[in-house]
């Protein structure tokens, strides 16, 4: 029971937080970040409590408490599915990486990865009845602390010079707090022992580890939203006129660049080109916008 009440105390308050958060900052990394929270709470329900609680409640180890934990687990992987991808989904959104097609290819074969493992060994224990062919079952949790590994590790080495310092510090610091509740968690799981304490902490563990970067994404958002709304949406409105007038990546880049107030020399500096071929691309700019001027193009791009 104290791990019932503890995971919906827990897990509805990460909910609430999330929700509360999407409602009042219009950001766009946020409907992802409150999806991974959600799917991360429901499963953790079905995987961290329910099979536990109906553990407790029929014969330990027996071939019905199996049976019933098999199909609760066929409950829970759609959401560690969708937690997995929601959360890269957070990153990504988060650096404004656009682009799906890799990424779309990179879940299908995710999702694959996680429901082949899972069928194979329910299939072969039902048609068997021999628990020894459920160990495929392990691959299923090792690939999905796998794939939250990468997503935590790419946003703590993310740096994406379209991208504003303020957005990548903040992804930064969630990173660094993410991956130390996530690994402290993992640890504890992987040294877990039979006893009983072992099974009511770890349930709670879950729930909890999602908290201290739900709090620092509210804290982040609370001082900086109307900045990064700001930027956000000049960021946006600049990816449509740069569509518009058919500037190139590299053309794209220069003018983000441009926008800040720097120098050719710096531009080249931080692109690793020369100052003339800076001054070339700035040449075209002009031409396919029809300004004469860095204050025009600003006008451009940025009208008041």
């Amino acid at each position: 029971m104290l791990i019932l009440v503890s995971s919906l105390s827990l897990g509805s308050l990460t909910i609430a937080i999330g929700y509360r958060l999407q409602q009042k900052y219009p950001i766009a990394f946020l409907p992802a970040y409150q999806g991974y929270l959600a799917s991360s709470v429901v499963y953790g329900l079905f995987n961290w409590t329910a099979i536990p609680w109906i553990a407790d409640i029929l014969q330990p180890g027996s071939s019905v408490t199996v049976k019933v934990a098999l199909i609760l687990g066929i409950l829970a992987i759609p959401f560690l599915i969708l937690r997995v991808i929601l959360l890269c989904e957070t990153v990504l959104k988060w650096t404004h990486v656009r682009g799906s097609s890799y990424r779309l290819a990179g879940y299908f074969l995710f999702g694959i990865a996680i429901l082949f493992p899972y069928a194979n060994s329910m299939i072969r224990f039902f048609s068997r009845q021999d628990r020894r062919l459920l160990g495929g079952i392990e691959w299923l949790g090792t690939v999905a602390i796998a794939a939250q590994y990468l997503a935590f590790i790419y946003a703590l080495f993310a740096h994406d010079m379209k991208n504003d310092s303020l957005s990548l510090r903040g992804l930064k610091i969630f990173a660094k707090i993410s991956l130390f509740c996530f690994s402290c968690y993992v640890l504890l799981a992987f040294f877990a022992g039979p006893e009983r304490w072992f099974r009511v902490l770890l349930p709670i563990l879950y729930f909890a580890v999602l908290i201290p970067p739900l709090l620092y994404v509210r804290q982040f958002l609370a001082k900086n939203a109307i900045r990064l709304k700001d930027l956000r949406e000049a960021n946006e409105g600049l990816i449509h006129l740069a569509d518009s007038y058919r500037l190139s990546p590299r053309e794209q880049d220069i003018v983000r660049l441009i926008l800040q107030g720097k120098t050719n020399k710096e531009i080249a500096d931080e692109l690793f080109v020369s100052p003339h071929t800076v001054k070339n691309a700035t040449s075209r700019i002009y031409e396919k916008t029809g300004v004469r001027s860095r204050s025009q193009l600003a006008g451009k791009f940025y009208p008041r």
